[in-house]
């Protein structure tokens, strides 16, 4: 929590007939969520829940707290992205707190798209219906995940590819062959199309594809410095 960086907006309403002064000290109490770590992995995630106190330590009746997240690390790789193949790109990243929640993937899709976003990258579950629910009331486009479906859905422009069906029989193989083992394995570029790589369903021209080749040579040898995982 002490690595977010924290926006007060504080919202009081005021009675018609009797003037109500602002805190002189606001603080922020943690409830829940206090050294929480949300793994990605698990498809599961712990919201945080904070209380904003006077100085008397009296809820603030209609306070809104926004947490921001680093723009460095694991938080900031899409947006280095996206910045690296046009810098003056507008990014938007929004976190819902829960993979599922379609509502809540829509209302963030379409504050996305209302500040000017058309294009949308995802890591959801079942909330991927709202984003899809928003793009396609806003006539804006997705990158899908994972699997390339390129054909099956106008709404998608591309999809990036995880092999992760990959990676199960990459396992299965070593273990049959006798040489598995524990250990940190990376899967990207280098171990092919099947583990890592982006589709262009629509619109490809051979400027893209020069490019993305371009960016793919750069990743493998290390010009391209990411985040390992």
């Amino acid at each position: 929590m002490k690595s977010l960086a924290i926006l007060l907006c504080i919202l009081i309403a005021c009675p018609a007939l009797q003037a109500q002064s602002l805190p002189t000290e606001l603080n922020l109490v943690v409830i829940e969520g206090e050294g929480a770590t949300n793994n990605v992995r698990q498809r599961v995630a712990r919201d945080p829940l904070v209380r904003v106190e006077d100085e008397n330590h009296k809820p603030v009746a209609g306070a809104a707290v926004v947490f921001t997240l680093p723009t460095e690390g694991a938080t900031g790789e899409f947006g280095n992205g996206a910045k690296y193949i046009k810098p003056d790109i507008k990014y938007i990243e929004n976190y819902t707190g829960d993979f599922d929640d379609v509502a809540k993937s829509k209302e963030a899709t379409l504050a996305a798209i209302s500040q000017g976003a058309d294009i949308h990258y995802h890591i959801l579950n079942l909330g991927l219906r709202g984003m899809e629910q928003a793009a396609r009331e806003k006539n804006t486009h997705i990158i899908g995940s994972y699997t390339d479906r390129c054909g099956t859905n106008p709404l998608y422009v591309a999809y990036t590819i995880t092999g992760v069906g990959y990676q199960v029989e990459y396992a299965i193989d070593q273990l049959v062959a006798g040489t598995w083992k524990a250990e940190f394995k990376p899967f990207g570029l280098a171990m092919g199309p099947k583990a890592s790589d982006i589709a262009i369903c629509t619109g490809k021209t051979p400027q893209m594809t020069a490019k993305l080749d371009e960016i793919k040579k750069d990743l493998l040898s290390g010009k391209i410095k990411v985040l390992e995982s």
